[in-house]
């Protein structure tokens, strides 16, 4: 029989099987707590002469929520003595780690485990299940598992039907002469040497970093370098020993 509340009488919150939306794991107890992470990746460019490297981001990586569930079926006893085990409720959640052979990855054509959607109140965070761990901290006296406390941690899923996010492009070189590039919104000038090795070459003949910005601005009467208008076309003047 389904259970409509928490143990507590609070609306639960669920983990859909979003293949199968007809399975859902309702929450006996509601989490106390849970956490969300997410990371960066920065490509690490070493400067002679600087204490620290130059630093452009490369990518975001998914976020991640973890959180404990609790489950207890400590109060189906029966008039026999006979209890329902805790794991007739925590193995649908193992199910939803399990390869669906109906779910097919459009790229690689292989089976995978479904996506899942955790929702407690106004969250709602589609994801998949990448660990999930259970401890059976309580049996009866015929050693039926009664309590389980289960760990789970889910990552944030991209549907491909989903409208992909537009990928900036890093700044293209021009094959002709003079050197040009061109400029996307949220890359600084002195990073942009560090694509084909203009900040070294500034280092090696005693400019520094912010030198060269300086040079790449005034060579394309640039006033205000934190305010250029992505597309900018950049020309890296020849005569100049920086950009050689």
């Amino acid at each position: 029989m389904s259970q409509l509340l928490t143990k507590g009488g609070l609306t639960p919150g669920t983990i859909t099987n979003l293949d199968d939306t007809s399975k859902v794991v309702k929450f006996m107890f509601n989490p106390f707590e849970y956490t969300i992470e997410k990371t960066t990746t920065w490509q690490e460019t070493t400067v002679t002469g600087r204490n620290v490297p130059l630093v452009s981001f490369t990518s975001g990586s998914p976020m991640t929520l973890s959180l404990t569930l609790y489950f207890d079926t400590l109060d189906t006893r029966t008039s026999s003595g006979t209890y329902t085990s805790v794991r007739d409720h925590t193995l649908n959640l193992w199910a939803m780690m399990m390869i669906d052979e109906s779910n097919t990855n459009e790229t690689s054509g292989k089976s995978e485990p479904p996506p899942v959607a955790f929702e407690w109140g106004e969250v709602y965070f589609k994801s998949v299940i990448t660990s999930l761990s259970e401890k059976l901290t309580l049996f009866s006296e015929k050693g039926t598992p009664l309590r389980a406390e289960m760990t789970i941690k889910l990552q944030q899923y991209f549907d491909p039907d989903d409208t992909m996010p537009q990928v900036p492009s890093q700044p293209t070189w021009t094959t002709t002469a003079p050197k040009s590039v061109t400029f996307s919104a949220g890359t600084r000038l002195d990073l942009i040497g560090a694509f084909k090795g203009t900040v070294t070459k500034a280092v090696e003949t005693g400019k520094d970093a912010a030198q060269a910005a300086r040079d790449i601005a005034e060579g394309n009467n640039i006033d205000d370098p934190l305010n250029i208008p992505s597309g900018t076309n950049l020309l890296l003047t020849q005569g100049q020993d920086t950009f050689t």
